[in-house]
């Protein structure tokens, strides 16, 4: 590869062959960002995941001093399902960002770029940073140009992360304001799912609005009907699995209702759920918010200890930062349990 890249360049011929290389690049994931709606998802990961490093050439050549930064841009849009689904966020960011910054405005091309990858930037930004004020400047502005394009599917998604931001930062109020306009959207969307996931907002927002009875309602129903679509998956539209996060809540909502061996074996499936699915988001979410959480708010230190490692593991692999600092968290207070607080208070003191 060495010898070929080094006589490619002394014929003078390796701008027009990284041109073509990135051309094809960006043709190959915009056909592949239209089949990712109406082909199985294993499927499709299996036919596209490997084009990763092609991608990272492609954009490497497009956004240099002798590149061609549109097609950088359509193709870095284009290969957001792909980051996404291979739980890449640092690297999207990166990605995301250098290509809103060579974004040219005018051309409704560009309009529509514009409102996926400030979708993206949101989305990636959650993992990397969590719930800070550049998250949800990233999350308004999609919002605002799926509104000006009358585009629903990406008003769902800007919705969504707004949702997200504003319940992290404890503004359950507008939280669930934002969970309601999500569900008169998805009542007009032609995906039945999209109203069930509306659901799960809903009673995530009661939660922590304190009404338990209600939030279990409409968690319990939403896990009844809903089924994970075999196209369009929602990993890549709300970043994780649903019924994942709508398990997690509910194991809280057990715990807070004194049913502890429910709330358990609620955590473990859910685990084995989310391990099942191999995507990295989901599983490190359900070890976060509710398996070893619960596992330690109930007293199963030996689960607590796997379950925490396990988190650790996966959050380090994919340079989940966030997820990574919850789990050295969650280690200092389990250390802390056992006895060992001199420790436990210093990791929780440099987390």
């Amino acid at each position: 590869r060495a010898y070929a890249f080094e006589k490619l360049t002394e014929s003078g011929e390796f701008e027009q062959v990284a041109r073509r290389h990135a051309e094809y690049c960006r043709d190959l994931f915009e056909r592949a960002e239209a089949e990712w709606e109406t082909r199985p998802t294993a499927e499709w990961l299996e036919d596209y995941r490997h084009w990763i490093d092609n991608v990272r050439a492609a954009l490497d050549w497009a956004f240099s001093p002798s590149g061609d930064a549109s097609i950088g841009v359509a193709l870095t849009a284009a290969s957001v399902p792909l980051w996404f689904q291979l739980s890449l966020m640092v690297e999207c960011r990166g990605r995301v960002e250098r290509a809103l910054a060579s974004l040219e405005p005018g051309s409704s091309l560009g309009a529509r770029r514009e409102m996926q990858l400030y979708a993206a930037l949101g989305a990636s930004l959650i993992q990397i940073k969590g719930h800070v004020p550049e998250t949800g400047a990233a999350w308004t502005n999609a919002l605002q140009c799926a509104e000006r394009l009358d585009d629903a599917e990406y008003q769902l998604r800007a919705l969504w992360g707004l949702w997200s931001y504003r319940l992290s930062r404890g503004e359950h109020g507008a939280a669930q304001t934002l969970a309601q306009r999500f569900s008169s959207l998805a009542a007009n969307t032609t995906d039945p799912a999209d109203l069930l996931i509306g659901a799960r907002l809903v009673g995530v927002s009661l939660h922590y609005l304190g009404d338990q009875t209600d939030a279990r309602r409409h968690l319990e129903r939403m896990l009844s009907h809903y089924v994970a679509p075999m196209y369009r998956p929602h990993v890549i539209r709300f970043q994780y699995d649903q019924r994942v996060m709508a398990r997690a809540t509910l194991a809280w909502i057990l715990w807070l209702q004194g049913f502890p061996d429910q709330a358990m074996r609620t955590v473990n499936s859910n685990v084995e759920e989310a391990r099942a699915s191999d995507h990295a988001l989901s599983l490190c979410y359900a070890l976060a918010e509710a398996a070893c959480p619960v596992a330690l708010l109930v007293g199963d230190l030996a689960a607590a200890e796997c379950l925490v490692t396990m988190l650790l593991d996966h959050s380090a692999r994919y340079a989940l930062a966030l997820s990574h600092a919850w789990a050295r968290y969650l280690e200092g207070v389990l250390l802390i349990k056992r006895g060992d607080a001199l420790t436990g208070l210093r990791l929780l003191r440099t987390t």
